[in-house]
């Protein structure tokens, strides 16, 4: 099982991540970082992450990392 981290001081909220879920299992989150910026967060916790990392790779700013749990 996969799931993503997501490092909230880097995210600058272009959401590019959202749309590259082949899940949809992302969404905006309520919770604001230091830029001001309401985060990323998983939209259904009890669905498993494919572990594909394209939220991770379409991320302009790295702000994402796949991590599996095997």
């Amino acid at each position: 099982m996969s799931h993503i981290v997501i490092d909230e001081n880097r995210c600058k909220g272009c959401y590019l991540c959202i749309d590259e879920c082949p899940k949809k299992l992302l969404k905006i989150g309520n919770k604001v970082n230091n830029l001001g910026v309401h985060l990323v967060e998983f939209n259904d916790p009890d669905k498993e992450c494919l572990g594909c990392a394209m939220c991770a790779t379409r991320c302009p700013d790295m702000a994402i990392t796949e991590v599996y749990k095997g």
